[in-house]
């Protein structure tokens, strides 16, 4: 199952990129854009699970795709999936998610603030539950494109079935990310 999530999640990027390619037009006036991001979610203090406390110290990996849109030249919105995989319990969810970017200075290197809100999903098994994530970082022109570092805040309150009972929990951690916009 974790090939194919991988899989698909690949597919999605060459597409992503290949569109990129396929379109040859000057970029100075498009308002759309796509982001692929990869980074790690080092924890932050204890997990709570079930009403008590845990002190885990196994980092999260994520890997994520955006598409958004400029609603003016300093602020976008946007739709991403991911996949987001904690260890140490291992959580495993596929959010989807809102993503709003404001960026100081339009079309060059710039500091950028983002918020991405939305639901993390488990395909197949029992790990779901709310994402937020908050964060600043830093667009590096390269050409007409940028690479973005960031860091932020990520929260993951999340509920796991078994059987007929719920446990819920929640998950506190860094966001260490490295993207790519297009």
């Amino acid at each position: 199952m974790a090939l194919l999530q991988v899989t698909s999640l690949l597919l999605l990027c060459t597409f992503i990129l290949g569109c990129q390619f396929v379109n040859a037009q000057d970029k100075s006036d498009t308002k759309v854009f796509y982001l692929v991001e990869a980074g790690v979610f080092p924890r932050l203090g204890e997990m709570k699970f079930g009403g008590e406390a845990y002190n885990y110290k196994g980092a999260g990996t994520t890997l994520r795709v955006t598409a958004g849109y400029f609603v003016s030249p300093n602020f976008s919105v946007g739709l991403g999936i991911g996949s987001d995989n904690f260890r140490d319990p291992v959580i495993n969810t596929y959010p989807v998610f809102a993503d709003l970017r404001a960026v100081l200075s339009p079309g060059k290197s710039s500091i950028i603030g983002f918020y991405k809100l939305g639901y993390g999903f488990k395909i197949g098994g029992s790990d779901e539950g709310l994402i937020n994530n908050i964060g600043v970082g830093y667009q590096i022109a390269v050409g007409r494109n940028f690479i973005v570092p960031s860091i932020g805040y990520h929260r993951l309150d999340f509920k796991q079935h078994w059987k007929s009972i719920e446990t819920k929990g929640d998950i506190n951690s860094l966001s260490i990310m490295v993207g790519y916009q297009f």
